[in-house]
């Protein structure tokens, strides 16, 4: 596998859905996650206290706060950025406050002036396509203002929101794949990846389409949990491909459940995983992803 950075995806990667109230805890529990989290000082101790036991990155969207609270963490600690794009839960919350416009002018005008005028000059050499409503013009410029809020972090893996990516594939749109796998590739430098829930039909039509992604963030853990269609045509899959697969949705979050989805990760050898972590305190009871470790 070819990286533009030279090098895989971090063995431990933070997953930024508790920060959010987005995590497979309860209502309740990610009600109170959406309160704490508010505070960005909160969400950075969490990523301090997980940086300092080896979880080597964090895979954010582009949401204010979670990104204040990454200026605060970075400054005390080590850790890379993985971005998620488009924050499709973002979107959302604000098209139903503000609505679809109203959503879209709060995302530009979070934009800095250097930005702004890059997206413009860009936007006005792509005026005719913008204005005929071409995908390709249209897609390409809401990544680069995605992308705007992560360029300080000069991100090595930028990944597709598994919502995104499900619906191409469901509707067999391969040309919002390459275009995503494109402009990460060509205006950022990184290397271009995609979560997904599917993980067999994600599969097929990479290699169908033969579409040069190579990282896949996909579920994996020993209950078979949104492993679809069934737990072992993805573990048989797996076997199969040679692309860099990194297991999500592996446990709660607790030690003992991290503990035994960290075996069965390493015994499908799949070397790195999403973990959510809501409590400073737990880290230190993150139990190695490698035996060796």
């Amino acid at each position: 596998m070819s990286h533009s950075n030279g090098a895989a995806p971090c063995p431990l990667i933070l997953s930024t859905r508790p920060f959010l109230g987005a995590s497979a805890l309860t209502k309740q529990a990610n009600l109170d996650c959406l309160v704490r989290f508010s505070r960005p000082e909160n969400t950075a101790s969490v990523v301090t206290a997980a940086a300092g036991q080896g979880v080597g990155a964090i895979a954010p969207m582009n949401d204010p706060t979670l990104l204040r609270a990454l200026d605060l963490a970075r400054a005390s600690c080590s850790v890379q950025v993985y971005p998620i794009i488009p924050n499709v839960l973002g979107y959302v919350r604000e098209a139903t406050d503000y609505g679809m416009v109203g959503a879209g002018i709060r995302q530009v005008r979070r934009l800095r002036i250097g930005d702004l005028l890059g997206l413009g000059i860009r936007g006005l050499a792509n005026i005719r396509g913008v204005m005929a409503r071409n995908f390709s013009t249209i897609l390409s410029l809401l990544i680069e203002v995605e992308m705007a809020a992560f360029k300080k972090f000069r991100p090595p893996l930028v990944l597709l929101h598994g919502q995104v990516t499900d619906i191409a594939v469901a509707f067999g749109n391969q040309e919002a794949l390459r275009i995503f796998a494109d402009v990460i590739r060509r205006r950022f430098g990184a290397e271009p990846g995609v979560v997904t829930n599917n993980f067999a039909a994600l599969l097929h039509a990479l290699n169908q389409w033969r579409i040069d992604i190579e990282v896949i963030v996909a579920p994996f853990n020993p209950q078979g949990f949104l492993m679809k269609p069934t737990k072992q045509v993805c573990e048989s899959l797996l076997r199969e491909t040679d692309r860099f697969i990194i297991a999500d949705k592996i446990g709660t979050g607790d030690a003992e459940s991290l503990k035994g989805a960290f075996e069965y990760l390493h015994g499908l050898e799949i070397h790195a995983a999403v973990v959510e972590i809501t409590e400073a305190a737990a880290v230190d009871r993150l139990p190695p992803l490698q035996k060796g470790n």
